[in-house]
């Protein structure tokens, strides 16, 4: 710790023992000796200074970076690598499927940890903690009513909202505040049975919920539809051609005028994906692969289909909502022309 400060003379006003405190609470160790604590107590003039001097100190920002681990990946300095984001209907009939069996298995197994992936929400912990469960919901409408003011977007009273990928009800019922009707949609009917059997208790009877089941790709043309879109931690978790195919369908079945508020990862370093080649590895391990999966499509496809319905884009902010930091995940508001 010797000698990696640049000391500013002063009068002396800090103890021996807040230098020595500096050390344990900062640092996590005991000092070298004690004439290294009287270079400390000679150099530096008070206490801001003491944990300026400490927090700044080499050693304390190489601790700081092997906890929060490497620097995030910055895109514009990178390659975009292969992503498939088509295929064939016959591929794109067995990506969902794929995705279907997953999230069903999930929905039967832990289905409160597969939204919220906390130790606390696993089967054997959620009693203890299903209030808490319950109540983090308002937080993502919280969100919602913070970027639909700021963006000039009117009163959503009136309108209908689609809540895409709707798990267990646990933001529907903080939408059902929020909008005229809200209509929870979701590829696992495990999930849908849960939620619907916890709406009736936490919205007024004014409120209005449905829910939607998302059985396969025509399902998506089933869709009613509505004024406002929202999707979050959701998309993520399937294939690209099917986040595609899927954020394809949704804007078609929005209202002129209507907004879409979702978010999505854009950006995994090293990330690619071959349709052929990810169909090849699923069927090699078939009904033995229940695990969650994260999945990228590059921001300038997402432009090409929100463009395509006559979307405009009125912010895309990063939104850290991916599990590591070499993901980048967006969030995304737009509104459909009139």
């Amino acid at each position: 710790m010797a000698g990696l400060f640049r000391f500013t003379p002063g009068d002396i006003v800090i103890s021996r023992e807040e230098v020595v405190y500096a050390y344990r609470m900062i640092l996590g160790r005991e000092p070298e000796n004690e004439a290294v604590v009287a270079e400390q107590v000679a150099g530096f003039g008070d206490l801001k200074s003491l944990r300026n001097g400490f927090l700044h100190s080499t050693e304390f920002l190489r601790q700081a970076v092997s906890l929060i681990g490497p620097e995030p990946v910055i895109p514009e300095l990178q390659a975009e690598q292969p992503i498939d984001v088509a295929c064939s209907p016959e591929q794109l009939k067995r990506l969902l499927a794929s995705v279907e069996a997953t999230w069903s298995q999930l929905g039967k197994e832990e289905p409160y940890w597969s939204v919220l992936t906390s130790d606390r929400y696993r089967s054997e912990n959620f009693s203890q903690n299903e209030d808490k469960y319950w109540s983090t919901g308002i937080v993502d409408v919280r969100r919602m009513k913070a970027w639909l003011e700021r963006n000039g977007v009117a009163s959503t009273a009136r309108q209908r909202c689609l809540e895409y990928g709707c798990g267990t009800g646990r933001v529907t019922h903080w939408l059902a505040r929020e909008f005229r009707q809200v209509t929870g949609c979701d590829i696992s009917q495990a999930h849908l049975d849960l939620a619907q059997r916890a709406i009736s208790s936490r919205i007024e009877p004014s409120q209005e919920v449905d829910f939607f089941h998302v059985r396969n790709l025509k399902s998506l043309d089933r869709l009613p539809e509505f004024e406002f879109l929202f999707s979050f931690i959701v998309l993520q978790h399937n294939p690209p051609p099917v986040i595609t195919y899927i954020l394809d369908k949704l804007l078609a079945r929005l209202a002129e005028g209507g907004i879409a508020f979702f978010q999505l990862p854009t950006y995994w370093k090293y990330y690619t994906f071959t349709t052929q080649a990810y169909l090849s590895r699923k069927a090699a391990v078939a009904g033995t692969d229940s695990q969650m999966e994260m999945h990228v499509v590059p921001q300038r496809y997402i432009f090409e289909i929100a463009r395509r319905h006559g979307c405009k884009v009125l912010e895309v902010q990063p939104d850290g909502m991916a599990s590591s930091r070499e993901i980048v995940s967006h969030t995304f508001l737009l509104r459909k022309s009139s």
